[in-house]
């Protein structure tokens, strides 16, 4: 992520009570958490573009974009201002290949993320994080 370069692994934190907002969770720096929209909940036509570099960080077919749902998520990190006002920046997403769960951002920073607790664990309340399983079905 820009600005915190040296956190490389993240996990994804859905909350059913805080839908559509996902939570990116470094596992290295405990205090470190984004807060991100799906994109195509913010702007249901928007338009991936991704450069044939990021296509290889992210292990994809470099000879077309990939399908936002199918092939890959997109997420919009969001800020809150001095003001109070929130941003999603659309310019920079998080993208994320729903097949290995390598990432990277606008600015070609590859990230990892990690595998989450299992489906009976979240059934029962112990983890919130989606696997990657769960996200191929329904990524956001």
């Amino acid at each position: 992520m820009p600005g915190f370069e040296q956190e490389r692994e993240f996990i994804l934190i859905d909350r059913p009570l805080n839908r559509p907002l996902v939570f990116v969770q470094s596992l290295r720096t405990a205090s470190l958490c984004f807060v991100a929209l799906p994109i195509l909940s913010i702007d249901a036509g928007y338009r991936l573009s991704i450069s044939g570099e990021d296509l290889d960080v992210l292990g994809l077919d470099p000879s077309r974009q990939p399908h936002v749902g199918n092939d890959v998520a997109c997420l919009a990190i969001i800020a809150i201002g001095e003001d109070r006002l929130m941003t999603a920046n659309l310019l920079s997403p998080l993208v994320i290949n729903l097949r290995n769960c390598v990432a990277v951002t606008g600015h070609s920073t590859e990230l990892q993320l990690q595998p989450s607790a299992s489906a009976s664990q979240r059934r029962n309340g112990a983890g919130n994080a989606r696997s990657a399983a769960a996200r191929r079905r329904n990524p956001f």
